[in-house]
């Protein structure tokens, strides 16, 4: 159990020793991250350039939530408390959510030859439907994640069903190039250390399914 901040005393502490002030309360995103702040007692600190906490650092317990700022405040007798913010994922599994946009996107098309209905057995002008597919992934890595992947196909760890291919008899269709699942969008924020290195990236993908052929004109 945490000590209470009346309990500690200044001065005469083992340096850089830390003692938790308060409970910690932590909350979850909709994304499925973790934050939470700590309120550290630290004794006799030394150096806060190089102290006991740093960005990037994990926490004691949890050892996925990372350290994403400190703010120091002196005591007395080269005392401080560090109000810690936390950034992570509980347990062992990352975070991730997944966001399934389906609606109907309109084309128009002309010379087209839509087999099944009637009246377009020739080229005729139409106006058709589509459906379009997308989700985004959010994540954790300890390394720089690649950004070289965007726009080509990368099919997503969590890629629900795809809508049925409706474009095969079209004759004016337009070809799309990749195809399938495509890594529309790589967004990646870093948590840098006190040093300068980047220790760790919060990244968010965006992903969109294309079927190979779609009504239109260029």
């Amino acid at each position: 159990m945490a000590a209470p901040a009346e309990q500690i005393t200044h001065g005469g502490g083992v340096a850089d020793t830390l003692t938790e002030l308060e409970g910690t309360g932590w909350v979850q995103d909709e994304r499925g991250f973790w934050t939470g702040s700590v309120t550290y007692f630290v004794a006799a600190c030394t150096d806060l350039r190089a102290g006991p906490i740093e960005r990037g650092q994990t926490h004691g317990t949890h050892t996925k939530m990372f350290v994403t700022g400190v703010n120091w405040k002196a005591e007395g007798d080269g005392d401080y408390t560090a109000a810690v913010n936390y950034r992570g994922f509980l347990g062992a599994t990352a975070p991730g959510y997944v966001r399934e946009d389906m609606s109907s996107g309109r084309f128009t098309t002309s010379g087209s030859s839509i087999s099944g209905i009637p009246g377009t057995a020739g080229a005729v002008k139409a106006e058709v439907a589509d459906r379009n597919i997308g989700l985004r992934d959010s994540y954790m890595m300890t390394t720089e994640p690649d950004l070289t992947v965007i726009g080509t196909a990368v099919t997503p760890p969590d890629a629900p069903a795809t809508p049925a291919f409706l474009w095969a008899s079209l004759a004016d269709a337009i070809v799309i190039y990749p195809s399938g699942w495509v890594l529309e969008d790589r967004r990646a924020k870093p948590i840098t250390a006190e040093d300068g290195t980047r220790v760790l990236w919060f990244v968010t993908d965006t992903y969109a399914f294309h079927q190979a052929l779609k009504p239109g004109d260029i």
